[in-house]
């Protein structure tokens, strides 16, 4: 081949592969440009990312299908206008204080929103639940992480999954937990549409764990459900005696709210329902209550008269690494009695092992100083409980209203874990109930 030939052929050779440089150069500047449009312009905000998803809702509202099986709805005119929402899956969320004897039941999801988001009416959350079998439905719960600590925020229960309406966004989790729950709905004589929160909770058991006022909010229409098509002036709650702040605007931007239950707090307990279809109707009015006063309610709620925001009360139950409590609901002197793997027998005779397990609440003894919310408790520290077979024993050693069968409740939790949550019924002086456990 001459010499001219090959040397043209290297020229067009070189100029194919400029070409094709330039033009790959020109494709990655497209997808650079379309890809910054795209994000200005929000394209891509419904795209699941591996650090979650994030989403833009206008005033319009909008229905989210969030990670892990969690639903976000947020109804139209509860935002004023193009709110960024991004919300993911906590693979490490914080734990629980061992006091509260809960455990989580399903994922941890965090939803950030602009800061000093609060919504003009209640959003509704689902989360999926991981419910086990004999399970207590009445006992599951949404919590709420403020950045220091858990509180419960209610929660209906459908299935396998939790709903709750809320104004404010964080941290949320489904809870399997020690207390009891009732429902209680709200029945508004307008004439103006109204919201209506938690304000302030002392538990019914003095003894039980309260964390801070919670973040419940329900919103409705006169006269019917909520604002927009959701069961949403429903709240499922702890038992306990509860005051609510009620919220209505009588004309735009003109905010009124008062205290329901300032003066005798809402009692729910034991024989109210957990059931929206038989909850109990509590009347309030958008035109003025005892103590109305000008505003939307108050962002900074106040401490429960029931303890320290965040912490248990004094004199509750201790909870550790296995925790072991017992409660019943008469004047009868019922005794709890831990044989732990050496052996070694903890009862009110012997209050404290060497392994540092303690009896810390020994109720009604010898039916002095009866109290008809008694509870015992048995737990290891954090660190401290050993391995092996535990074997608990539920004894009445006196039947002192004589008025036989005696109704308890045996809740064993180890390592942050529901282990046994079950009631039984003892017929009298001398009868017991024994179950056994391995950690």
């Amino acid at each position: 081949m001459a010499p001219a030939t090959q040397k043209n052929k290297r020229t067009w050779l070189w100029i194919a592969l400029a070409c094709a440089a330039l033009l790959m150069a020109l494709c990655v500047c497209l997808v650079v440009v379309l890809g910054v449009v795209g994000y200005q312009r929000g394209w891509f905000d419904n795209v699941s990312r591996p650090g979650g998803m994030t989403v833009v809702v206008g005033a319009g509202g909008s229905t989210v299908d969030g990670p892990a099986g969690s639903r976000l709805a947020i109804p139209a005119g509860a935002l004023t206008g193009e709110t960024t929402f991004r919300l993911r899956e906590a693979p490490e969320p914080p734990a629980i204080a061992a006091e509260y004897l809960a455990s989580p039941a399903g994922p941890a999801i965090e939803i950030e929103t602009p800061e000093g988001l609060l919504l003009a009416d209640a959003a509704e959350l689902t989360l999926p639940v991981n419910r086990f079998e004999g399970d207590d439905p009445r006992l599951y719960s949404v919590y709420r992480w403020d950045g220091s600590a858990w509180y419960d925020v209610g929660g209906i229960l459908e299935g396998a999954a939790i709903r709750v309406n809320l104004d404010r966004f964080s941290l949320f989790q489904s809870f399997y937990g020690y207390s009891g729950r009732a429902t209680i709905g709200f029945a508004n004589s307008g004439p103006y549409n109204a919201m209506v929160e938690v304000w302030s909770w002392i538990p019914l058991d003095s003894r039980t764990p309260a964390p801070p006022p919670t973040a419940s909010t329900v919103s409705f229409a006169p006269g019917g459900g909520g604002l927009w098509p959701n069961s949403s002036r429903f709240l499922s709650l702890p038992y306990g005696a509860y005051e609510f702040c009620v919220q209505y605007e009588s004309a735009p931007g003109e905010y009124w709210h008062y205290i329901l239950g300032a003066d005798t707090p809402v009692g729910l307990g034991p024989g109210d329902p957990d059931d929206p279809d038989l909850a109990a109707d509590i009347g309030i009015s958008t035109e003025g209550g005892p103590g109305t006063e000008r505003g939307p309610c108050p962002s900074s709620r106040p401490v429960t008269s029931a303890g320290s925001a965040g912490g248990p009360i004094s004199g509750a139950p201790g909870a550790g690494a296995v925790t072991v409590r017992l409660s019943w609901s008469t004047i009868d002197d019922l005794d709890l009695h831990v044989i732990e793997p050496s052996g070694e027998e903890i009862f009110f005779g012997s209050r404290i092992s060497s392994s540092g397990g303690q009896l810390d609440v020994d109720s009604n003894a010898v039916c002095s100083t009866p109290t008809t919310s008694p509870v015992e408790n048995v737990f290891w520290p954090a660190s401290g409980a050993p391995r092996g077979n535990y074997s608990v024993r539920v004894h009445v050693w006196s039947d002192c209203d004589n008025i036989p069968p005696v109704e308890f409740r045996l809740r064993v939790m180890s390592d942050g874990s529901v282990v046994y949550d079950s009631s039984g019924v003892l017929e009298g002086d001398g009868d017991e109930f024994i179950y056994t456990f391995s950690r």
